[in-house]
């Protein structure tokens, strides 16, 4: 498997040919997503050959945002399906990886530990510091899909996710339930704010 090459590929095409509309699903989360995948596969004791097929995924696993939007996942795994073989990809392996890719879609629901570790790594930036910073480029990308919040409705959508969600690893599962509490506690603290607000103006 020549990973690298596959990465070369994929991130220039993410780079230069993602619609800038994408403040969240960028070249960036792509990053993100690989590299928590690595965190979350050695913490799950996964051998070398199937952390370079979890990588891979990572990569493509937004890669259909550069053609649409809905069904972007399908999109993803059509194009690694063609591209791969020609980097020395098995069809077994690509089979693979292609489920880890349609794994992603929301709700998500992983048939495996290889799929399980991708929808983890997809959404740990759940359990990291910049959660702010990454909820609100992903608010700016709704708007630009003519999703619009108030900030109540978008508090409250968050809140509502977050209690929703769960992680399918131990580890990953460990790590947000440090920091949930925390999370809805400043949730809950930002609805009563922007409810008494509502009320000062009325």
């Amino acid at each position: 498997m020549d990973y690298q090459s596959v990465e070369t590929l994929v991130m220039s095409k993410l780079k230069n040919e993602l619609p800038p509309q994408y403040k969240f699903h960028n070249w960036k989360h792509t990053e993100d997503v690989i590299r928590h995948s690595q965190l979350i596969a050695v913490a799950e004791g996964i051998d070398s050959v199937n952390m370079l097929l979890i990588k891979t995924a990572a990569l493509f696993h937004d890669l259909g945002y550069v053609f649409m939007h809905c069904g972007h996942e399908s999109v993803g795994a059509r194009f690694a399906a063609e591209v791969l073989p020609g980097f020395a990809y098995t069809a077994e392996q690509i089979e693979l990886i292609q489920g880890m890719i349609l794994a992603t879609r929301y709700p998500q629901m992983p048939q495996n530990e290889l799929e399980k570790i991708l929808c983890d790594a997809d959404l740990f930036y759940l359990t990291g510091s910049d959660i702010d910073f990454q909820c609100d480029c992903l608010r700016l990308e709704f708007e630009t899909q003519d999703t619009c919040f108030s900030d109540l409705e978008w508090y409250e959508f968050e809140k509502r996710f977050i209690i929703k969600h769960h992680f399918f690893t131990p580890f990953a599962h460990e790590a947000f339930n440090k920091v949930k509490p925390e999370i809805l506690r400043q949730l809950d603290e930002n609805i009563r704010i922007e409810r008494q607000n509502e009320k000062n103006i009325y």
